[in-house]
């Protein structure tokens, strides 16, 4: 019902306020909703898990996210009668983006007016012949709706009208920017090579926060969410086999959540802020966990059962970094590790809360029992596997689980050979933080090489330089006169687009139309997936990232790395690829 009603309209700040501060009393006090003092914040338990959260949905974001729909449907003339409705009898002739509000406007549609400059900033224009693209005022150049980067003046003296058309700047599927438009706002004639023109199709508008560029609530909701720094900790507490209340007061602590008795203290309540487990130190958040003496006699036994073996027991942060390094992973070994952690931080806090409120008391030993039990329960219920190794089996050995032993699987694989009446292209793409590039190789069938390339690009996504890599593959092989070719990427998800009639991501859709007019030129062209193992030409002349976008390597400049590469693809070497 929640959802139903937030995809209608935008709710009144008041509703959020009250329905967050139900979920709040639920998240901290249970079904009584009794109101308690949360020591985290809504906007963090709200945020995705790889920022400390709990994923827990923000309804105003979702509000927001679920209203932009109405939006889309405008501008992306979405067939039905709720558009035809509202172009008829509330746009009527005007344009949506700069219409004012009408003082008579009703509530829903005076909001979803209000929020047109967030949905020109999702949504994009893909130039095609450009015809019905706005140069000013829609949303197509990476500067953003021009309108509002340039004053009217310059827009005066571009020559370029208000309702000028981005076709204007377009000759023979080409950018051909007017020379006053150069001189005056050198800006955007500087970044508009930039935008591709799509000649092959007309323009077309696209929701960007989703792939296929039609709008999702998910990754809209994700896209408009507010962005915090990522924790480093989140697999700590965010794992397969997690025991949801040992993880969650995990997740209270580090975050520094947990209502000790010297925060009390610090607060103004009258409370001895002695720590319960050892009535030495102050109870704080470092000190109860790892800092108590008490803490250590049950912390080290228990590392020596996961296989750590360990003299000291440090600080806080120093564990916290420790677990993060040692327990990485997804496998049972690493999920064992992750629920000792858990269950030991859980039970030292249960502990405590005995003594303080129950006057109750267990001993280190005793506590170990408890840890062990609640692990070993957990473990029963499900069904374990292991690598086969010697670590693994004192693992299981301690812990007492039956699982499946398993040993490591490889399989050994060659360059693969072309048909005797065909050439083999390969061709990778590769990414990394502000650089871009991606390779192609062409060879005969006993290996010799033909022609590469390599060639670099703006970071945008490993999908979209693969493809490149791919086309400049075809474009190399075209250029050779070669008829009939064999074309192999280590990108599964590049061929599997290629061979099918699966929509490629929007901001793919130039490269991938150019991709399917190159392949017409050819006899024959098939493409299939091969291992990354036997694609090292590709992958070495992807990574070479060369000052030019489009460069041809002349194979007696290759360097002595990549000879060996060619030399041992050449001889049939049989390279290992490990099977999960």
């Amino acid at each position: 019902m929640l959802v139903y009603w937030q995809a209608c309209f935008m709710l009144p700040k008041r509703v959020y306020k009250e329905l967050n501060s139900m979920f709040r009393r639920f998240l901290w006090a249970g079904i009584d909703l009794t109101p308690k003092h949360s020591t985290i914040g809504w906007e963090t338990v709200c945020g995705p898990y790889k920022e400390g959260g709990l994923a827990v949905r923000h309804l105003e974001c979702t509000n927001k996210a679920a209203n932009l729909r109405h939006i889309w449907e405008i501008i992306s003339d979405k067939d039905t009668l709720w558009v035809s409705w509202v172009k008829k009898n509330l746009i009527k002739h005007k344009d949506f983006w700069s219409m004012n509000t009408p003082n008579e406007a009703s509530w829903s549609w005076r909001k979803i007016l209000e929020m047109r400059p967030l949905a020109r900033k999702l949504s994009l224009h893909l130039v095609g012949n450009g015809y019905n693209i706005k140069f000013w005022t829609d949303h197509w150049h990476p500067l953003g709706v021009l309108e509002d980067r340039f004053p009217v003046c310059l827009q005066y003296d571009s020559i370029l009208h208000k309702n000028a058309s981005v076709d204007s700047c377009i000759s023979s599927g080409a950018w051909r920017i007017p020379i006053h438009l150069v001189n005056n706002i050198p800006e955007i004639a500087y970044r508009v090579h930039e935008v591709e023109i799509d000649s092959s199709s007309d323009d077309h508008i696209v929701w960007m926060p989703s792939a296929d560029g039609s709008f999702n609530l998910k990754d809209t909701y994700e896209y408009i969410q507010p962005v915090k720094s990522e924790v480093a900790w989140t697999s700590l507490v965010k794992y397969q086999l997690s025991i949801p209340r040992h993880s969650f007061i995990t997740w209270v602590a580090l975050h520094r959540g947990l209502k000790t008795k010297y925060k009390l203290f610090l607060w103004g309540v009258e409370i001895d802020p002695t720590c319960p487990l050892c009535q030495i130190s102050a109870e704080d958040d470092y000190h109860l966990i790892f800092g108590c003496p008490y803490s250590e006699q049950v912390w080290m036994p228990l590392l020596r059962k996961i296989g750590h073996l360990r003299l000291n027991f440090f600080h806080w942060d120093f564990e916290i970094q420790w677990c993060i390094k040692h327990f990485q992973g997804n496998d049972s070994s690493a999920n064992i590790k992750k629920l000792v952690f858990n269950a030991y931080v859980y039970h030292i806090w249960h502990e405590r809360n005995n003594r303080v409120f129950n006057n109750g008391c267990t001993n280190p030993k005793g506590l170990v029992w408890k840890i062990v039990r609640d692990v070993n329960l957990k473990l029963a219920a499900h069904d374990l596997k292991f690598v086969d190794t010697d670590r693994n089996r004192s693992m299981a050995s301690n812990w007492n689980c039956n699982p499946t032993f398993t040993l490591p699987k490889c399989i050994f694989c060659p360059w693969e050979r072309p048909e005797a009446d065909k050439v083999m292209v390969n061709t990778d793409g590769s990414l990394k933080t502000d650089i871009a590039g991606y390779g192609a190789i062409v060879r005969d069938r006993p290996g010799n090489v033909l022609a590469a390339v390599t060639g670099s690009s703006n970071p945008r996504s490993i999908t979209l330089h693969e493809f490149q890599g791919v086309e400049a593959g075809l474009l190399l092989a075209a250029s050779r006169g070669l008829r009939r070719i064999s074309v192999r990427s280590d990108s599964m998800v590049v061929v599997s687009i290629l061979n099918s009639s699966i929509t490629p991501p929007w901001h793919t859709r130039a490269v991938y139309h150019r991709i399917k007019m190159l392949v017409s030129r050819f006899d024959h062209c098939d493409f299939r997936h091969v291992f990354r193992e036997t694609n090292r030409a590709a992958d070495h002349l992807a990574s070479l990232y060369p000052t030019a976008e489009y460069h041809e390597v002349l194979p007696s400049s290759f360097a002595e790395d990549m000879k060996k590469i060619v030399f041992e693809d050449s001889v049939g070497k049989m390279y290992r690829r490990s099977i999960v």
